[in-house]
């Protein structure tokens, strides 16, 4: 083990008689950390890492005098060296928990005092602090001035405990508690951690993020227990399969049996399970813990449980029940079910095994939770197809439709009727009781948050409620509109409160402004990267300047008007001062429960009354709009992330995108051009997440670009504008139309320079269409293709992404043609690059896997094929949704080469999936895609074979009969 001198900053390694020593936590910076190089030769001391270094230091020396020496992982491991880094990952969690004391430095923490800042540090969302955090004895949270905030401390520790007296501040232990998920009987002794299942303690990693993917996994080795060798480059998915591997051999698993699943919808249509294979991993995810001050529902509470542990033991009778919760928005439903599941958590534990929450509000939110619940516990997925393989599900669906009753199934405890309930709000005594406690509460946290500032006394809220109140009587009373505007009511009070306070206190009226900004993106899960991002790039952007009259017309880049629209809201300072700005504003937010801020990732979700109310309120929507859409295409530049980013982003593109459109948003419509431009970002980005809105957005943009764009400038932006629409065309399978555009697009551009990447591109899209379009185009596509690569060959790097995109469309074509050796030869090529620069789940690397898969089975290569393909339907599995185009092709390919291998049974059932899942596709599209035409020419040849007895039939090439729709690569 290597220490750092506090006083001499020199180097001593330690074998044995270890010396007592202070470990340091903190974040790294890319870029900026001091190694030991630095460290011993004195180099880079400008840079923050090596500050950061001789702060530690300092620190040590003033408040521990009895301590000499000091371990931080950035310069007291070799970094340069494989086997130290293995040996010291395997051996961190042991020295953290040998340490006299670990000091954590959050450089994000401003003031020690602010609670909500503790809250959002970042320190709390990374990886490898999980070990920092629950294995030492006592940890001292410093703030940014090095400035004591508090500590977490083991039972029995106190300041004195070392024989001196340590300034270790208050305890953080409940707090920590909440911001992690981790219980605090765990925080307070490691050896608490063996009573949680492992499943149990792996989500206490859940949203914490690391640089290297490997590491999510590595950096839980010391917290199971386990030693293992690291393997940088093996993925996040063999990672994880060692490391469970590992767990599985120290007997830590868990034994289960029975299973269910919560699931909340305010759609019109249920979330059911269908039969699949089955599941083998625990899983327990809930949007958010259960609010201490619930109060009420008593009877709902015990109605539920009479009904769902009661029947767990003879669960195996039945396949599924659905439960129904109805009530007008904002009476408690959800609440209610995460209240029966914290206050059961034994039982159900004990007797059921999954708790999943999928939010039914959209289409988008269903996707999106899914995809969630299958990267995490590496669940393959469809819409009606999440509760696989269960044989015992119960769903229980809120709900505000009267009518819901219907999906509701029969009481098995009373005959006659259904497991339904319909909450109707608090009872008079209920209400006083929470409000009174809502009260008390308020008082005792004041000091804490806001001094001197309370927004209402009990008695002036009462006043300030009745005066609404009064307003909103002017309505039907009778009606459940007049409930909601009853509702909203509150709501105001709590805006005027932050008006008034915002006076005194910048930081209420940015929680304001911020709400205005919260009302034009969806309504759960916005996160603070979203903001980071966009703030990072507004520089970026006002570099570029106005001088370039063709570079004002292009509507491909943003320009200093969305920087200044972004501005709007938190004006422009340094990025950690608006950081610190922007977690004060939804402080405020929070603290007056307008906004939901997840412990875990703080992320802000609003209810969707406060959002319909946020947006109702505004006077100048077009201005909130504006700001809400240039952070959201701000934050998309300079960015390549096609997961996880883009998973956070989608929701809230789609959303500000519908409501740009609205009637009271005329407003928004000016400056057009600045309008096209954030949407020819957000066509992008939606375009890669196959969006269903993709093909309306780009349409518009095509029309606004014409009207904003003229004939002065059709070279700059329209045409981009139109290749984008052309290529959206082809993969929805409008073939024809696609074609028109892209034919347009090429002629247009045919005056740029030979090597001019927008007309490749352009020639590269056409080439592709071509090859859908019809069977003599394809010698057509095949030169096209080949002149692209001669020119990507001349004019680009070696190693440029375009060039390996342009050989992967090639050696499309050549299969196409039937010529299958030159195709193989390419796709090899694209395939070795791609596996070593993109990650697993990448879809350019599986487009090209695939690619090269269908050309081995062409060639006769059965083994190969088989392989690659297999591998290929499993990742896709895990990381697309069912009815994903790309997804379906690879299982379409892979039933072939079952059927050309004589595996006829699995080539069939294979192939129905697949039939069935895109007829299902395109009774909601209303289009037939080629895929969708090309798997029932398969399926009907098929089975006309199969019912031929004894009769010699030449073997279905449906590889070679149609063409492969496989995604743009």
């Amino acid at each position: 083990m290597r220490l750092l001198n506090v006083s001499t900053l020199q180097f001593r390694e330690f074998h044995r008689d270890t010396p007592r020593y202070i470990a340091a936590s903190h974040r790294w910076k890319a870029g900026m950390e001091a190694m030991i190089g630095d460290i011993q030769n004195r180099s880079n001391v400008d840079k923050s890492g090596f500050q950061k270094v001789e702060g530690f230091a300092k620190y040590v020396r003033e408040n521990f005098k009895d301590v000499e020496w000091l371990w931080i992982d950035t310069c007291c491991i070799n970094q340069d060296s494989s086997q130290e880094v293995n040996e010291a990952v395997n051996s961190m969690f042991s020295w953290y928990a040998n340490a006299y004391v670990c000091l954590a430095y959050l450089t994000d923490v401003f003031d020690s005092k602010e609670k909500h800042e503790l809250d959002a540090s970042e320190w709390f969302r990374r990886g490898w602090t999980l070990q920092e955090l629950l294995a030492p004895q006592i940890v001292v949270f410093l703030s940014r001035d090095w400035r004591v905030i508090g500590h977490k401390a083991s039972r029995g520790w106190t300041s004195s405990t070392f024989g001196v007296e340590v300034d270790a501040g208050p305890s953080l232990v409940s707090a920590i508690a909440s911001i992690t998920r981790v219980p605090e009987s765990v925080l307070c002794d490691f050896e608490q951690s063996k009573r949680y299942t492992v499943e149990e303690r792996l989500a206490w990693s859940a949203g914490r993020e690391t640089t290297k993917r490997e590491d999510v996994y590595y950096s839980l080795l010391g917290m199971f227990g386990v030693r293992m060798s690291l393997d940088y480059g093996e993925g996040t998915d063999e990672a994880r399969r060692r490391l469970l591997g590992k767990i599985a051999k120290s007997d830590q698993q868990p034994d289960r049996a029975v299973w269910t699943a919560t699931v909340r919808t305010q759609a019109s249509r249920p979330i059911v399970g269908v039969e699949a294979r089955p599941m083998v991993k625990q899983a327990w995810l809930l949007p958010r813990p259960a609010n201490p001050q619930y109060s009420g529902y008593s009877h709902v509470l015990e109605y539920l449980k009479s009904r769902i542990l009661s029947n767990a033991d003879e669960s195996c009778n039945r396949k599924q029940l659905n439960m129904v919760l109805s009530g007008m928005g904002g009476v408690g439903k959800s609440e209610t079910i995460l209240q029966f599941v914290d206050r059961n958590r034994t039982l159900l534990r004990e007797r059921l095994y999954a708790a999943l929450w999928v939010d039914c509000d959209s289409e988008t939110a269903v996707r999106a939770d899914l995809r969630r619940i299958s990267r995490l516990y590496d669940w393959s997925f469809g819409d009606d197809a999440i509760f696989d393989g269960v044989k015992d599900r119960l769903v229980v669906l809120t709900t505000r439709l009267s009518n819901a009753k219907k999906y509701a199934s029969p009481d098995p405890q009373d005959v006659g009727k259904k497991l339904f309930l319909r909450l109707g709000g608090l009872d008079h005594d209920a209400a006083v009781d929470l409000l009174m406690e809502l009260s008390e509460t308020q008082d005792r946290d004041h000091d804490s948050f806001e001094k001197g500032k309370d927004f209402y006394s009990l008695q002036e809220y009462a006043n300030a409620l009745d005066t609404r109140l009064a307003q909103a009587e002017l309505l039907d009373t009778g009606s459940e509109q007049a409930r909601y505007k009853k509702v909203s009511a509150t709501f105001e009070v709590s805006g005027e409160a932050l008006a008034r306070l915002g006076s005194t206190d910048p930081s209420a009226h940015d929680a304001l402004a911020l709400l205005d900004i919260l009302a034009f993106m969806h309504h759960q899960d916005v996160h603070e990267e979203i903001f980071v991002r966009a703030w990072s790039y507004e520089d970026v952007v006002l570099s570029w300047g106005e001088d370039d009259e063709e570079a004002e017309l292009d509507i491909r880049d943003l320009s200093p008007w969305h920087v200044a629209q972004c501005r709007r809201f938190l004006h422009s300072r340094p990025l950690e001062e608006r950081m610190h700005a922007f977690r004060k504003a939804r402080a405020h937010l929070d603290r007056l429960s307008l906004v939901n801020v997840d412990p875990a990732t703080k992320s802000i979700s609003l209810h969707s009354l406060v959002y319909a109310w946020a947006r109702a309120r505004l006077q100048r929507p077009g201005e909130a709009w504006a700001s809400a859409a240039s952070i959201l295409a701000l934050s998309t530049e300079g960015r390549n992330d096609w997961q996880p980013f883009l998973d956070r982003l989608i929701r809230h593109l789609e959303t500000n995108f519908k409501l740009a459109s609205g009637p009271r948003n005329g407003a928004i419509f000016s400056p057009q051009r600045e309008l096209c431009r954030i949407w020819h970002r957000f066509a992008w980005q939606m375009y890669r997440a196959s969006s269903i809105e993709t093909t309306v957005l780009c349409e518009r943009l095509v029309e606004r670009t014409k009207d904003c764009c003229g004939k002065s400038s059709t070279e700059v932006g329209l045409f981009d504008t139109q290749h984008i629409l052309g290529i959206v065309y082809l993969d929805s399978g409008q073939v024809e139309e696609a074609v028109e555009q892209l034919e347009h697009v090429v002629q247009m551009r045919e005056s740029l320079a030979e090597g001019d990447p927008d007309r490749l591109a352009s020639q590269q899209g056409l080439a592709r269409a071509y090859m859908y379009h019809r069977n003599e185009q394809i010698a057509q596509a095949t030169e096209l293709l080949e002149h692209v690569v001669k020119a990507q060959d001349k004019w680009l790097a070696v190693d440029h992404p375009d060039r390996f995109s342009s050989q992967h469309e090639l050696a499309r074509a050549y299969l196409t043609c039937g010529q299958t050796k030159p195709a193989i030869e390419l796709l090899e090529h694209v395939v070795s690059v791609r596996e070593k620069s993109l990650l697993e789940d990448h879809p350019y690397r599986l487009g090209s896997q695939h690619m090269l898969a269908r050309a081995y089975l062409d060639d006769g290569q059965l083994g190969l094929s088989t392989e690659l393909l297999e591998h290929v339907v499993r990742v896709r599995e895990k990381s697309l949704l069912e009815d994903h185009p790309a997804r379906l092709v690879s299982q379409h390919v892979l039933a072939d080469v079952y059927w050309e291998d004589g595996q006829d049974q699995r080539a069939l059932d294979l192939i129905q999936h697949v039939v069935a899942v895109w007829q299902t596709k395109q009774s909601e599209l209303q289009v037939d895609r080629p895929g969708q035409i090309r798997s029932e020419r398969f399926l009907a040849r098929m089975l006309e074979e199969l019912a031929v007895s004894d009769a010699a039939q030449d073997p279905v090439d449906s590889s070679s009969a149609d063409h492969d729709p496989e995604e743009q690569a």
